[in-house]
């Protein structure tokens, strides 16, 4: 890859940093409508580990009551802003629909997503920035960075068959996840299905999260996606084998499909 290291840092030195941002969610995309609503992230920091704490509102009230989805009522995507690193979370909430989460966050800048739904409405996906102190070395994509259609993570290879294309039906791609042993046939469910693929767009981390068709324990984990636009795309596949939870990164350029009247947004969750 042909990506330079970028040095930064945040200012540091106390014991607790504070951070507070607010994201608007898009309505999911099936055609109906509902009131935006708003996420309020504060966050605070001791050394590397990092206390999240959010809300979801709408006409500046609490969201108290969340159907659950994919055996949680709140999953939270957090990337940072060079793609390094991500995180599937599952924050707790209380009485007072306030969401906490403590996790391991190295320095630099980050995005987190709320995926949501609260009850009676329809599925929401909130974003919000923040940062985190300390000195950090990120890579910063330039244009001439090679696609990665195949990822080794931890003693797994995760190979992406089939290409992304953008505008009329989408595409259906396949990740194929062997070991030393060969092809994977026995993965285990993770929160209610085999694989979640989340995907970004890599030109303003508009985000999708997909969920697998109907199909056996592996290899393949099949997957129909839907993206706007022919650009490049950052996509993170999370499936679970021998008890622990893994996750491959991909990097694809879409291609242009037929046309239709796909809007250029993204972030709405896809089934």
């Amino acid at each position: 890859m042909n990506t330079p290291l970028k040095i930064g840092s945040f200012v540091a030195g106390l014991v607790a940093v504070f951070a507070m941002a607010f994201g608007v969610g898009k309505v999911f995309d099936d055609g109906g409508g509902t009131d935006d609503y708003q996420l309020r992230l504060i966050t605070s920091q001791r050394g590397s580990t990092v206390k999240v704490r959010l809300a979801v509102l709408d006409s500046d009230d609490v969201v108290k009551r969340f159907a659950v989805r994919h055996e949680k009522r709140l999953h939270l995507i957090a990337v940072t802003k060079d793609f390094d690193v991500y995180r599937h979370l599952h924050p707790t909430m209380d009485a007072k629909g306030e969401w906490t989460v403590d996790s391991d966050l190295r320095a630099g800048e980050w995005r987190v997503f709320a995926d949501f739904q609260p009850v009676g409405g329809d599925p929401e996906v909130l974003n919000a920035d923040f940062g985190v102190n300390g000195t950090y070395r990120t890579l910063t994509p330039e244009g001439g960075e090679d696609e990665m259609p195949r990822d080794f993570v931890d003693d797994y290879s995760v190979n992406a068959v089939g290409s992304l294309t953008a505008g009329g039906d989408g595409s259906t791609m396949t990740f194929d996840v062997s070991d030393a042993d060969g092809p994977v046939t026995d993965l285990q469910p993770y929160l209610g299905a085999y694989g979640h693929l989340v995907v970004l767009r890599e030109k303003d981390m508009k985000y999708l999260h997909v969920h697998p068709e109907d199909g056996p324990p592996g290899p393949g984990i099949t997957f129909h996606v839907e993206v706007p636009t022919a650009v490049r795309y950052r996509l993170f596949l999370d499936f679970k084998h021998g008890n622990e939870v893994h996750t491959a990164r991909f990097i694809l350029d879409a291609t242009e499909g037929a046309s239709d009247n796909h809007s250029a947004e993204m972030d709405h969750d896809e089934h």
